[in-house]
């Protein structure tokens, strides 16, 4: 895990049990994506996902319906980035 990117920061996780925010990084070496629990009291939880599908393929083949889900207005110029993908959920799988 030395090539990590952070792609989210301080966000909410629906299926964590936890009040606290947390921030999501790629690793590019194993194509997964890690979520790090922040201001944990205790041990901070992480969690790990991977996509169902290749990443290019979902952001062409579901672009309109995850950018109006991330934004007001969508714009030809807008790309859809991991992080876009990653909030919209439908193709994160919790491993």
């Amino acid at each position: 895990m030395k090539n990590l990117e952070l792609i989210l920061e301080d966000i909410e996780l629906a299926d964590s049990n936890t009040h606290n925010t947390f921030n999501v990084y790629y690793d590019a070496d194993t194509k997964l994506m890690h979520a790090f629990e922040n201001d944990a009291k205790l041990l901070p939880k992480q969690y790990v996902y991977r996509l169902t599908c290749e990443q290019d393929y979902i952001a062409k083949k579901y672009r309109q319906e995850i950018l109006e889900y991330r934004l007001c207005k969508v714009t030809p110029e807008d790309e859809v980035c991991l992080g876009d993908i990653f909030m919209y959920g439908q193709f994160n799988q919790k491993i």
